[in-house]
Parts: C-alpha cells; structure tokens; sequence
C-alpha cells in the first residue's frame, strides 16, 4: 500500500470516528429534549382533561429535566438505561468502523467500499437510537399522565386506570407477553395492572420486563369515579409526607 493510499484510509477512519462521537452527544440531545417535551404534554394534557372532568382547579407541577432526566436513569430495564445505553452504542459503534476497516484492508477493497462499509456501520446505529426513543417517549408519556392522575388523587379525585392496546395486528402476543389479553384491563389508581406470568406494572411500559416495555404502545385510560372530601388532618399529614420527601431529595 502506497503513502498516499495509507493516509486516505486514515483520514476516512478519523472522519468516521469523529462522526460516530457527534453522533452519539447528538442523539442523547435530542431524545433528552423529546422526553422532556413528552412529559410535559402528557402531564399537562392530562391535567387539562381532569378539571374538565371535575370542574376543579387543580394544583399542577411537573417535574423539570433534572428529575425528568433521573426517570430515564431509574428505568429498570438495564438495556435501556438511557445515558448508559447511548454511551455503548457510541463505543460499538467505534469499533464496528475499526473493524470494517480492517476487514476491508484485508478483502482488498477501496475507500469507497470502505465508506459503504461504514454507512451501514451508521445505519444501524440510527436503528438502535430509534429503537431507544420509541421506547422511552412512551414510558416517560404513560409517566406524566400517571403522576398527573396521582396528583389529582392527592386532592381527593377518586379515579380508576384501564389497560388499552391498540387493537390491530401488531398488539404483541408471545409466551412471555400477551397485550392482547390486557384489553380493558382495570385497576385502582394505586393498584398494579397483572401482565401475566408473575410480572405487573402500574403503567405500561414500565414492568421492568424488556419483552413487555420495548417497543410498547399501550397506553393506560383514566376515569374519574368520584370526588372525596379531604379534612384538614389528612391535608396535614399529606402535607408532612410531601415535606420529608422533599427533605430526603435535597440530602441525597
């Protein structure tokens, strides 16, 4: 291999891992904003619905993208930690271009093959980055309509949940997962929804089952069924259970 050959490949192998490095900082940019985008619509949508519901104003605050982001982190499923998950798809995504590299030397290809090698390299990557976005949009959407539903119930909206896939062909129906059974499911507000085999959720996307949550596009319906009057006493101890939480927050 001549010179001139030698640093074309180095140069197109720089240029790659470069890309590969902006691409990974850019794709949590942009999910991180989306999430935050999400959970806030859902939040407040659902918020909007229940004073309609109830002619009540309701006291609403939702989280902002400190607390949203430390959502993401707390997902129990390991695969899809957020930061954690981007974080390895940008090093095997610097390694695959190494490796494409080094087998296209070895094949005899040219810089043109090589660079078709590491476009696919890309391709899948943006598939993985697709893959976490759709998951995680949903779960941190079904959050933001859950804590506003549990925000109401703190002010003494009474309420029960109901299970709700989407009713075509790609509902999933596996061994370890059935959705399609889950139509209608109900549940009180604080109650787990049963997924069957030992696991349970209080919303979708959030068993901490990958079979269940990746992917999910069910979505959890609220009714409101009743309004209970809160007394002062309870209002006190609610108030005191608010505070010390607030407390442990700002300790840890």
């Amino acid at each position: 291999m001549d010179i001139v050959a030698y640093r074309d490949i180095q140069r197109l192998q720089q240029q790659a891992v470069a890309q590969a490095n902006r691409l990974g900082k850019y794709n949590r940019e942009v999910i991180q904003s989306l999430l935050d985008d999400s959970y806030s619509f859902s939040y407040s949508w659902m918020s909007f619905g229940l004073e309609k519901a109830i002619d009540k104003t309701l006291g609403n605050v939702s989280p902002r993208t400190p607390e949203l982001l430390a959502l993401t982190q707390k997902n129990k499923i390991e695969k899809l930690r957020l930061n954690a998950s981007l974080e390895k798809s940008r090093q095997k995504i610097t390694a695959d271009i190494q490796a494409a590299i080094s087998q296209g030397l070895a094949q005899g290809q040219d810089l043109h093959q090589m660079a078709a090698e590491i476009q696919r390299v890309f391709t899948m990557d943006y598939n993985r980055a697709l893959m976490i976005s759709e998951t995680e949009v949903h779960r941190i959407r079904e959050q933001g309509t859950f804590d506003s539903a549990q925000n109401a119930s703190n002010q003494g909206v009474v309420m029960v949940k109901y299970w709700v896939n989407m009713g075509d062909e790609r509902v999933r129906k596996t061994r370890k997962a059935n959705h399609r059974v889950l139509q209608g499911q109900k549940r009180a507000l604080d109650e787990p929804f049963d997924l069957g085999n030992g696991v349970t959720a209080m919303i979708p996307g959030k068993s901490g089952t990958p079979y269940n949550d990746i992917r999910c596009r069910c979505f959890a319906r609220y009714e409101v069924v009743g309004i209970k009057t809160i007394g002062v006493a309870d209002g006190e101890a609610a108030l005191q259970r608010q505070y010390k939480k607030w407390q442990q927050s700002k300790a840890s």
